[in-house]
């Protein structure tokens, strides 16, 4: 009998103590992870754009962009990758709108980049954002905006 409730008292502590495992290593598992930055952020920090540079240092650094294009709002945005609707990577450049004074140079506010759903609906026959021609391969690309 004696020997038998050593046998039960040793395999309540087993058990105890690989549920103790199993919980440490959850724990473990599901610590937060530092996560890697976005890729829009990566290659526009690889190619010298950063928040405070100015638009000419930026046209400089991303001049290997196969297409670029003014939006409202002070935006610009820049293309690379495939030339088509669901694989091209478009970094959008925001510049500070709040210049008021002539000569005044605007500067990076925010570096962002245009999902490729919403590509389409920036594309506007009149000329707009985006040239319905420029995700077009069979196309020419239109002339970037100055």
């Amino acid at each position: 009998m004696n020997r038998r409730l050593m046998l039960v008292i040793r395999g309540i502590a087993l058990a105890i103590l690989l549920i103790s495992l199993v919980g440490a290593w959850l724990l473990i598992r599901s610590a937060p992870q530092p996560t890697a930055e976005p890729r829009h952020v990566v290659f526009a920090r690889e190619h010298g754009v950063v928040v405070g540079v100015t638009r000419d240092h930026v046209l400089r650094s991303l001049s290997d962009a196969w297409y670029r294009t003014k939006c409202g709002n002070g935006n610009e945005l820049f293309f690379y990758g495939d030339r088509s609707l669901q694989r091209a990577f478009v970094l959008n450049i925001y510049y500070d709108r709040s210049i008021e004074e002539p000569g005044e140079v605007p500067l990076v506010e925010f570096v962002g980049y245009e999902p490729n759903y919403r590509l389409e609906g920036l594309q506007n026959p009149d000329g707009g954002c985006l040239s319905p021609d420029v995700l077009d391969a069979s196309k020419p690309l239109p002339s970037p905006q100055p």
